[in-house]
């Protein structure tokens, strides 16, 4: 949990019907309107499940 304001955060949500490449989009798209300089952090709700799969690439680079 975020509480109050917070600089340089994204979020994205992976719903029934989408797949992959759909979230791989948005991974992209909300990665490019954020300061990346620094590192990524990725917090997501499972791990091993698809999101997590799809954000893995990012977080080994």
């Amino acid at each position: 949990m975020l509480l109050g304001e917070q600089e340089n955060v994204g979020w994205i949500d992976f719903v029934p019907g989408e797949n992959a490449e759909t979230l791989i989009e948005k991974y992209n798209a909300q990665l490019a309107k954020l300061d990346t300089s620094k590192g990524v952090l990725f917090s997501r709700r499972y791990m091993g499940r698809q999101p997590f799969q799809r954000c893995e690439p990012h977080c080994r680079r």
